[in-house]
C-alpha cells in the first residue's frame, strides 16, 4: 500500500526548506489567495450548507438546536435535515450576532471548511512538507477548491483533526490526541470508524486509557447538553438516520451511482415518466440500509483485530481503514474523499475526483448560487428540475467513469488489484 509519508517526521523537518518564500512561492501564494477568494463567494452547496447556516442562525437567535426542530420543506423524505454532530453549527453560530449580509454569510458558513484547510496545512508542514508543496496540495488542489472552498463542505476539518490526533498519539501525547480525536468525531461521525482501529494499534494500555478519558470528557462537554435536552432528536440525527440510509453516490464501490444511471437512462429511453431511485422512507428500505452496513463492519473488524494483535503498524492501519471506508461504506459522498489525504494519490486523481463530483447529479450547477441569496435562505436551484431525467442519468454515468481510476487506486491499496510499479 502506498501511504502518505508519515514516518520519521523529524528527519523530514530537517530537510524542509526554511528560507523565506522564493519568487515562485510568492506567485503561488497570490494565485491561491485569488482563486480561493473567488470561489469562496461564488456559491455553496444549496442543501447541506443551507441546513448548516439556518441551524447556526436559529441557535444564535433563540438557543434552539437543529435536534429540536426542522425547517418544514426539508422535513420531507426527498431532503434531509441536520444530521451531524454539533461542532459545525457551534463554530458558525457566533458570527450571526454580527447580522451578516448574503456575502458575509457565505464567508461565515464556510469557516469550518476553511479552518480544516488551515489545519491540514499545519499537519503537512509538521510532517516536513515544503511551503510550495503544501500550498499546492491544499490551496490549489482542484478537489479541495471544489468541495471546501466552493461548496463549503467541512470534511477537511474532521479529517485534519483526525490526522492531528494521529500525530499526537504517535508522539505519546495521548491526552491531547484524545481531545483532537473527539473534536474530529464531533465534526463528522465517520472519523470514529478510522480512529478506533488506530487506537487499538497503541501498545500501551495507559495511553489508550488517557486517550479514551480525554475524548470522552470533551465529547460529554460539547454534545452532552444537546443529548440531554433532546435525546430522541440527537440520537436520530447522529446515529439512527445513518444506520438506515441506503447506498448513495460513491458508496459500495460506486455501484449505486452506476445503477442509478442505468435505471434513469432506461426509463428515459423507454419513454417512462421521469423519476429518481427511491432513497428511503419505508421500513424495508431502512432494513436494507442496516444490512448493508455489514461489509464495512466485517472489514473494520478484521483491521481492528490486526491492529490489536500488532500485525499492522499504526500508519498502515490508518491508510487501510481510510481505503476500506471509502470502498465499502454504503454512503460515500464526494466530500468524504478528503480522507484520501492519508494515501499517496496523484494530482490527476484529485482532479478526476473534482470533475466527477462536479458532474454527478449536476452538482456544480447546484452550487453556483446567485450573489443576492444568503445561505440561511432556502433556495432550490432550477437545475434540480432535471433530477430523474436523461440528463441526470448521463451525469451519473460520466461521474462514475471519472471515478474509476480513483476506485482502482483504492482497491490496489487494499491488495484487491495488483500493483503495477510506475514506469512499467
Amino acid at each position: 500500500m502506498r501511504l502518505r509519508r508519515f514516518k520519521n517526521p523529524a528527519k523530514a523537518i530537517r530537510t524542509a526548506r526554511t528560507a523565506p518564500f522564493e519568487a515562485l512561492d510568492k506567485w503561488l501564494l497570490v494565485l491561491a489567495a485569488a482563486v480561493n477568494l473567488l470561489l469562496l463567494f461564488m456559491g455553496y452547496y444549496y442543501l447541506d450548507i443551507h441546513v448548516l447556516a439556518i441551524s447556526a442562525k436559529k441557535f444564535a437567535e433563540s438557543g434552539v438546536s437543529p435536534y429540536e426542530w426542522c425547517e418544514r420543506p426539508l422535513c420531507s423524505p426527498e431532503y434531509r435535515w441536520y444530521v451531524y454532530p454539533p461542532l459545525p453549527f457551534l463554530i458558525v453560530a457566533p458570527f450571526y450576532a454580527l447580522h451578516p449580509g448574503p456575502l458575509a454569510e457565505r464567508l461565515f458558513v464556510k469557516i469550518p471548511a476553511l479552518l480544516g484547510m488551515a489545519l491540514l496545512t499545519h499537519v503537512l508542514r509538521k510532517l516536513g512538507w515544503s511551503n510550495r508543496r503544501t500550498l499546492a496540495f491544499v490551496w490549489l488542489n482542484p478537489y479541495f477548491l471544489y468541495t471546501a472552498t466552493l461548496r463549503g463542505n467541512f470534511d477537511t476539518l474532521c479529517v485534519a483533526l483526525m490526522l492531528e490526533s494521529y500525530l499526537y498519539l504517535r508522539e505519546g501525547r495521548a491526552i491531547t490526541a484524545g481531545v483532537l480525536g473527539a473534536l474530529s468525531v464531533l465534526t463528522k461521525q465517520y472519523t470514529a470508524v478510522i480512529l478506533l482501529p488506530l487506537l487499538l494499534s497503541v501498545k500501551f494500555p495507559r495511553k489508550i486509557a488517557e486517550y479514551t478519558i480525554s475524548a470522552s470528557l470533551v465529547s460529554a462537554l460539547v454534545a452532552g447538553p444537546f443529548l440531554l435536552r433532546s435525546p430522541e432528536g440527537f440520537i436520530n440525527s447522529t446515529l439512527i438516520f445513518h444506520l438506515g440510509r441506503v447506498p448513495s453516490n460513491y458508496g459500495l464501490l460506486g455501484l449505486k451511482m452506476l445503477g442509478d444511471a442505468a435505471y434513469i437512462l432506461w426509463n428515459s429511453a423507454a419513454g417512462l415518466p421521469k423519476g429518481t431511485v427511491t432513497h428511503g422512507g419505508t421500513h424495508s428500505v431502512e432494513l436494507l440500509g442496516i444490512v448493508l452496513v455489514l461489509p464495512l463492519a466485517l472489514g473494520l473488524l478484521k483491521v481492528s483485530l490486526d491492529a490489536f494483535l500488532g500485525r499492522k503498524e499504526a500508519e498502515e492501519t490508518l491508510g487501510t481503514t481510510a481505503a476500506l471506508f471509502l470502498t465499502l461504506s454504503k454512503v460515500v459522498n464526494i466530500q468524504y474523499f478528503a480522507l484520501l489525504s492519508v494515501l499517496d494519490i496523484g494530482f490527476w486523481e484529485w482532479t478526476l475526483l473534482a470533475l466527477s463530483g462536479a458532474v454527478l447529479s449536476l452538482d456544480l450547477a447546484k452550487s453556483l448560487i446567485p450573489l443576492h441569496v444568503a445561505p440561511s435562505t432556502l433556495w432550490i436551484p432550477p437545475v434540480c428540475g432535471l433530477d430523474g431525467t436523461w440528463v441526470d442519468g448521463l451525469s451519473k454515468l460520466i461521474g462514475f467513469i471519472l471515478y474509476i481510476p480513483v476506485l482502482r487506486t483504492l482497491l490496489r491499496s487494499l491488495g484487491l488489484v495488483p500493483f503495477k510499479p510506475r514506469g512499467q
